[in-house]
């Protein structure tokens, strides 16, 4: 008892001395810091009294419940919320000041305990109505810290009261933790006045608010059984009130859980709980495309909140609710350093912000949905991609026949009437013949210059005569340029595939052609090398490099589509000491690796400025 004693001036006399000299700047009423100081002031002068029979401990615990009556009425704000919490307070004030002037006499009578049980339920509740129609994210937080530490009393006591049942445990062993107990709603309004948004409690709130429910469950089970059981032997009594208790302990626990979920969270789960969810509505459609409406719609249904809406840069792929006539809250959707999407939440109905719950639940569904969103986006992608080499083929198919038809044809049509012209002037013996004949070469010529340019638009004839190192060094190393590009190729004496070799000619000049456009770069180095069965291929760069969340544009896309289409991949990265890194790999025939030889050559070219 003694320990008890000194931990409880220990700890209250410290507290008073804080909300003496900061409280009164904090965010909270006077009425509210002078009602905690009079309480936690109380409680220290109660604990000296370890009977609690004194006249003095007598009046502080008069003056307790006076302050408990009033600080639950206005905590923090110095308002009454709801409006008849009021009257509750002014009720119990009445009460106690009654017992004083009558000389305590009014607790000799048999409603005198139940006039706290029935006061405090009501001041409880109203902190509760308070707590679930709170007006912003930091009166919210003041009030959990009430509510947690109330409802760790109500729990401790209900627990001291289970197993104190026919003496189990001596009343006199729970006098201590009862006084500590007692200290518990003092503390917790004077954390919620000086330091509210220290720690997240709303999960020790459920607890509490489960492990109490439950408690006050099996208490009055115990109760009631012992009641109906009065005329048996004290052995029955004993087996008939364990028997309920434990029958109703085991079934009433999982719908505590439940109601303590729904009192903290209302509509809102947990992250867990959330990703929960989340997971069963993506498997539940087997369309990638609606994946955007899905996420969108876990976080309306997890946090309560009036309106959520998913946006990849400025288009609008899904929402949720109402337009937001206040601010929005952004949250990134980063797969693989890339932002695939932003999620922007707007606070619930009366709120300013989201609490720290509410950004931790929508922080942990964004994370597990970026694969899922990345994949959508690759679908659509993939979709939109097949449908443009679908329009690029016809087009190609187009021009190539509108060339062969408008020039190529005209051009053998003229090779053709001059050949049958040179033939007759042959016959004849005409002189003209020898210039119809260099007519003739001329249109040859021409012809064959029209058919060597189909065939470079085709594929560049480079690839074809020198190979990919050749070809890409024609192409990307320049002579005095800026930046200066390095090319170190490590691949086979054979020959690669050509579907490879065209697409790796492409992807690193599309590279490299980015660098000199957009890194402002001084150098430049691309890496080539064969790796069993695929291609490698780097692009890094000592530029300006992409930021965390990089949204790639069109040539970024047409890379990795040129690899994608191979069944290769393509990554952007930010160096490690700044730039940006292009990697990727394309596949390796079967055919063409088996037939590799295994000596390797290294290949370097650089600009020299």
């Amino acid at each position: 008892m003694l320990a008890a004693q000194i931990l409880v001036q220990a700890v209250s006399w410290p507290l008073v001395a804080m909300l003496a000299w900061p409280g009164p700047r904090a965010r909270a009423s006077a009425v509210a810091v002078v009602g905690v100081v009079v309480l936690v002031g109380s409680n220290a002068l109660l604990a000296t009294d370890a009977t609690g029979e004194s006249g003095l401990a007598r009046v502080c615990a008069a003056v307790i419940q006076c302050a408990v009556a009033v600080v639950f009425a206005v905590y923090p704000s110095g308002r009454p919320v709801p409006a008849w919490i009021g009257w509750v307070a002014g009720a119990g004030i009445a009460v106690q000041v009654t017992n004083l002037a009558a000389g305590f006499r009014l607790e000799a009578q048999p409603w005198w305990s139940w006039q706290y049980v029935l006061t405090w339920s009501l001041l409880l509740w109203g902190q509760l109505s308070r707590y679930r129609s709170r007006a912003d994210a930091r009166e919210r937080q003041q009030v959990r810290w009430v509510l947690a530490t109330f409802l760790t009393m109500v729990a401790g006591f209900l627990v001291m009261t289970i197993v104190t049942v026919d003496g189990l445990v001596a009343e006199e062993a729970t006098e201590p933790a009862a006084m500590l107990l007692l200290t518990l709603p003092g503390v917790g309004l004077s954390l919620g006045l000086l330091v509210p948004t220290s720690a997240n409690l709303d999960r020790v709130l459920r607890w509490v608010l489960a492990i109490g429910g439950w408690s006050l469950l099996v208490s009055t089970t115990i109760a009631l059984s012992a009641a109906a059981a009065a005329g048996l032997s004290a052995a029955g009594t004993r087996w008939v009130v364990a028997g309920c208790a434990a029958a109703v302990g085991a079934a009433g626990w999982r719908a505590a859980g439940r109601l303590a979920e729904r009192v903290v969270y209302g509509r809102r789960r947990d992250p867990l709980g959330a990703l929960t969810d989340l997971d069963g509505m993506l498997a539940a459609h087997h369309d990638a495309t609606v994946v955007p409406q899905t996420v969108v719609r876990v976080i309306a249904q997890a946090l309560g909140v009036e309106r959520v809406e998913i946006r990849a840069g400025d288009a609008l792929l899904a929402a949720e609710g109402p337009a937001p006539d206040g601010p929005v809250t952004d949250f990134p959707v980063v797969y693989r350093g890339e932002r695939v999407a932003t999620v922007g939440v707007a606070p619930r109905r009366g709120e300013q912000t989201l609490t720290a719950a509410d950004v931790a639940v929508v922080a942990r569904v964004c994370a597990y949905a970026g694969p899922a969103l990345q994949g959508a986006r690759a679908l659509v992608e993939l979709v939109e991609s097949r449908a443009r080499t679908v329009l690029a083929r016809e087009e190609e198919r187009k021009r190539l026949r509108a060339y062969l038809h408008d020039d190529l044809a005209p051009t053998f049509s003229g090779l053709g009437l001059s050949a049958a012209a040179l033939e007759q002037f042959a016959l004849a013996g005409d002189a003209r013949a020898i210039a119809v004949a260099r007519r003739l070469a001329d249109e040859l010529a021409t012809a064959t210059r029209q058919l060597r340019e189909v065939a470079y638009d085709l594929r560049p004839p480079a690839l074809d005569d020198r190979g990919l190192v050749a070809a890409l060094s024609d192409r990307i190393v320049v002579p005095g340029s800026t930046p200066q590009v390095r090319l170190t190729a490590r691949l086979d004496d054979a020959r690669l595939p050509a579907a490879v070799e065209a697409a790796a000619f492409r992807i690193v000049s599309e590279a490299v052609m980015n660098v000199r456009r957009h890194a402002a770069a001084r150098s430049c180095t691309v890496d080539l090398r064969a790796a069993g069965d695929r291609l490698e291929f780097a692009v890094a760069d000592d530029g300006v490099g992409v930021g965390p969340a990089v949204t790639p544009g069109v040539g970024v896309r047409s890379m990795r589509e040129r690899a994608a289409e191979l069944g290769g991949d393509l990554t952007l990265s930010r160096g490690p000491d700044g730039g940006t890194i292009v990697a990727g790999w394309l596949p390796l025939t079967t055919a063409t690796t088996a037939t590799t030889a295994t000596a390797m050559t290294t290949v370097t070219t650089e600009a020299t400025p």
